[in-house]
């Protein structure tokens, strides 16, 4: 089930039967199936990025454009300074 902010609810039958879901579009934003996978299983990491866990090191210098990837599989830029997790 996909609840909108405006509180619409939309229910997509099967998607997990599938072998390769389709990616979910709305709003301008879009959600990968590993994305989805996680939020539907409860395990996504939190909006405040608190993992309950110390960072293991923090990142020195950026040189130029650096993504890096988070639990729930989307990419962000860098900066130095954010902290590095194990996962």
């Amino acid at each position: 089930m996909v609840i909108e902010d405006s509180g619409a609810e939309a229910v997509i039958l099967d998607y997990f039967t599938t072998d390769d879901p389709p990616d979910l579009l709305a709003g301008g934003g879009r959600m990968t199936p590993e994305v989805v996978r996680a939020l539907a299983s409860g395990e996504y990491a939190p909006a405040d990025g608190d993992l309950g866990a110390q960072p293991i090191a923090a990142i020195e210098t950026v040189d130029g454009l650096v993504l890096v990837t988070r639990v729930y599989g989307v990419q962000v830029a860098a900066t130095a300074g954010d902290p590095v997790h194990l996962c």
